[in-house]
């Protein structure tokens, strides 16, 4: 509501020709909108995840579907139900796809999302590749704790993950 009502004072001050304090209502107002995100994503952070085994492709898919908007596309692709055995492993993968679609959204600016989970022979592949403007060539240590937990994660499930720059732009996280 309280948006709402920052929309209509940045309107009223418009018509009245007020560009300056239009322009700080305005900018309360995306500020104001931003908080209220922030709240709801913290919100669901604090819900309890139970993602086991049998209930990876639909945490997948609620994931995409939670982060797909009017301004971006996050799809999940995976053609078939994919056998995860192991309940740690299903918990590890989704929070690896969990912290690289935050990434693309949050620090790299991604319009487009793609999530891929499949299975070729007796190899699980997970692939979480974006459109934004691409992981830093140099990563800094101690900038952020979502690389580190995804090598972590990745790790502990015996698997394998690659984090590169795509070379037309956008950054692709794949865990095998």
């Amino acid at each position: 509501g309280i948006v709402f009502m920052g929309r209509s004072l940045t309107k009223t001050l418009q018509e009245l020709q007020l560009a300056a304090p239009a322009a700080d209502a305005a900018r309360l107002t995306e500020l104001l909108h931003q908080s209220v995100e922030s709240a709801r994503n913290i919100a669901r952070g604090l819900q309890p995840l139970v993602v086991d085994a049998g209930g990876l492709v639909s945490a997948l898919h609620e994931l995409t579907a939670r982060n797909n908007s009017s301004s971006v596309t996050c799809c999940l692709h995976c053609a078939h139900s994919v056998p995860v055995t192991d309940n740690a492993m299903a918990l590890h993968l989704y929070r690896i796809a969990q912290e690289a679609v935050v990434n693309a959204l949050k620090h790299a600016g991604a319009r487009n999302v793609q999530v891929r989970f499949n299975q070729r022979g007796s190899m699980l592949t997970l692939e979480i590749e974006d459109d934004g403007c691409g992981i830093p060539e140099v990563v800094h240590a101690g900038k952020g704790m979502g690389l580190p937990l995804m090598q972590y994660r990745a790790d502990v499930i015996g698997a394998d993950i690659v984090i590169k720059r795509q070379p037309q732009g956008g950054t692709k996280v794949s865990c095998s």
